[in-house]
């Protein structure tokens, strides 16, 4: 899906929580200061590519109640701040909508991790 159209920038930590949700992972907003999700960042090279990640989560601008997930700006720190000044950049995030359960919260934030371990 994102061959040719993005390509990777770096890894980067966003305030969240991160839960197990089927065989993929939802972020909800942060509960506490040091709740912090592990992702990837990247730079679309064609801009029609958040339309097609839009139908991907089952969301779209002004219907973010409905989806399963909604598209808003998050703040990210990545971790080298190359070929930006600053480590902080402000992103597109796909935040989870339905429900959560407290056991299936990923501790580490991170859900590659996660996986290997599971």
């Amino acid at each position: 899906m994102l061959a040719g159209r993005a390509h990777f920038v770096d890894y980067a930590t966003a305030p969240g929580r991160l839960y197990n949700i089927d065989w993929y992972p939802g972020m909800v907003p942060p509960v506490t200061n040091v709740d912090r999700v592990i992702g990837e960042v990247f730079a679309f090279t064609d801009e029609s590519l958040l339309q097609v990640l839009d139908r991907f989560e089952e969301t779209s601008p002004g219907n973010d109640e409905n989806g399963e997930f909604r598209r808003v700006r998050h703040l990210v720190n990545v971790r080298h701040s190359k070929p930006w000044k600053s480590p902080e950049r402000e992103t597109w995030a796909y935040l989870y909508n339905g429900p959560i359960q407290e056991e299936n919260r990923i501790q580490s934030g991170d859900f590659i991790l996660h996986k290997r371990k599971h």
